[in-house]
C-alpha cells in the first residue's frame, strides 16, 4: 500500500508541474483549451488517491499491533 501511496503522491507532484506550466505540454490545436486544468485535475486525483492508500496502510499496521 506505501508504494502505491508514494506513486500516487508522485503522480500528484507531477500533475502540479503541469498545474502551473512548468512542463510545456503541446497538443496541437487543443493547446488553446489550456493543459494547466488537465495538472491540477491530475494533482487533486493523486494526492487524494495517495492520501488514501496510505490510510489504508496505517489502518493495516495498526491492526498488526492489537
Amino acid at each position: 500500500m506505501l508504494i502505491f501511496a508514494l506513486l500516487f503522491a508522485a503522480l500528484g507532484a507531477f500533475g502540479v508541474y503541469v498545474g502551473l506550466d512548468r512542463i510545456d505540454v503541446t497538443l496541437g490545436r487543443f493547446n488553446e483549451f489550456g493543459v494547466a486544468h488537465y495538472g491540477w485535475g491530475l494533482a487533486l486525483n493523486g494526492f487524494a488517491l495517495a492520501a488514501f492508500f496510505a490510510f489504508l496502510w496505517r489502518e493495516r499496521a495498526r491492526r498488526r499491533r492489537i
